[in-house]
């Protein structure tokens, strides 16, 4: 099982332990994995969740050849006739493996959201 910390920004994921109450005394900073992000009002799953709890995502996943999830890396966005998710962040998932959260903004059109080290290694790979 699981708790959730929160700090103004982030909450993150710890392993529910007997001991958590004794953390409410404290100002928290970070603690555990980082899993969501506030971002203009909205919850950004970070790279780090989308990479361990995507898999078990029924809606809101966009599957992209390996080609254009470079492509979108490099260009920052990508336009394609994606079916299955709505307007808000989506996971970005190749073959075999979610990568991270794009922004899906209107039909065909997905921004990348991925970490600045993760696209210069992508665009690289060109």
């Amino acid at each position: 099982m699981y708790d959730f910390c929160t700090t103004s920004r982030k909450i993150y994921m710890v392993r529910r332990s007997k001991k958590m109450p004794l953390l409410n005394r404290f100002r928290i900073q970070q603690a555990g994995l980082p899993f969501m992000r506030r971002v203009a009002g909205y919850l950004k799953p970070t790279t780090e969740a989308a990479q361990r709890f995507g898999f078990a995502a029924k809606k809101n996943i966009i599957e992209l050849h390996e080609n254009e999830l470079k492509r979108l890396c490099v260009e920052g966005e990508v336009r394609g006739a994606w079916q299955g998710a709505d307007c808000g962040y989506v996971f970005l998932k190749t073959a075999s493996w979610i990568w991270g959260c794009g922004l899906f903004l209107d039909p065909g059109r997905v921004v990348c959201q991925l970490p600045k080290s993760m696209k210069r290694w992508f665009a690289g790979k060109l």
